[in-house]
């Protein structure tokens, strides 16, 4: 079996496991670009269960790529995911301010004035 396969299906199953017990491991990272205030909302907990959903399904891609592809697909997808994690916290952003403007709690020219981290 090969390294990448191993570790890839290491980070799935953290992945889920750690939804699976409602404590993404993307909160972690995501604790350190928001204000201590909103780490117990409920939206801060959901945008870091999709975004740690969303890791666990490219992280099992990853396993089964890294089995069965050449190493140049390998290669590439490993840049792709690399991208991702940069675009990660954007993404976090950008989900947390669409909630809010569903919810009535942020308007649409807030965003364009702030920030909000949720």
């Amino acid at each position: 079996m090969k390294t990448g396969t191993i570790i890839f299906g290491f980070l799935t199953l953290i992945s889920a496991g750690s939804l699976l017990i409602k404590r993404p491991w993307t909160i972690i990272v995501a604790r350190r670009s928001t204000s201590p205030d909103v780490w117990s909302t409920d939206l801060f907990l959901e945008t870091n269960m999709i975004i740690t959903g969303g890791w666990a399904i490219l992280f099992g891609g990853a396993a089964v790529l890294a089995a069965i592809a050449p190493t140049w697909l390998n290669i590439i997808y490993g840049a792709f995911l690399f991208i991702l994690g940069i675009l990660s916290s954007r993404f976090g952003s950008w989900y947390s301010n669409r909630r809010l403007r569903a919810m009535g709690l942020l308007d649409d020219e807030s965003e364009d004035k702030e920030n909000v981290d949720i």
